[in-house]
């Protein structure tokens, strides 16, 4: 179990979610340890499939199809600069995404991590 660097606002319309689905979505997660040392990050993009309290934010990843689930708070999701972006690990360009997001995700047990 993970936590992240806020608590997630699960409060969603099904007008918000209908804005965002179809959406391009470019996604960051930084993983960090006990200590607040970066431990690795993520970067991938998709088109967000569906969102819902049981599955959470579900984007379907492009060049796979995989699907790849994400806490479901819409509140995250921050409008896209028009331009290119490219990912680190892989070098790929993602042009123009619709919606950026990015989470810090800490272990169990983190300092900051309440009951």
């Amino acid at each position: 179990m993970t936590s992240t660097n806020s608590k997630a606002n699960l409060d969603f319309t099904p007008e918000q979610v209908a804005s965002v689905i179809g959406k391009h979505l470019l996604v960051g997660l930084t993983h960090c340890s006990l200590d607040d040392q970066v431990v690795s990050i993520e970067q991938f993009h998709g088109i967000i499939d569906r969102v819902n309290l049981q599955e959470g934010l579900v984007l379907k990843l492009y060049g796979t199809g995989e699907e790849r689930s994400l806490p479901p708070d819409l509140s995250r999701l921050e409008k896209a600069d028009p331009g290119q972006y490219r990912l680190k690990a892989t070098g790929e360009v993602v042009a123009d995404p619709d919606f950026t997001l990015m989470w810090t995700i800490y272990p169990k047990g983190y300092k900051g991590d309440n009951p």
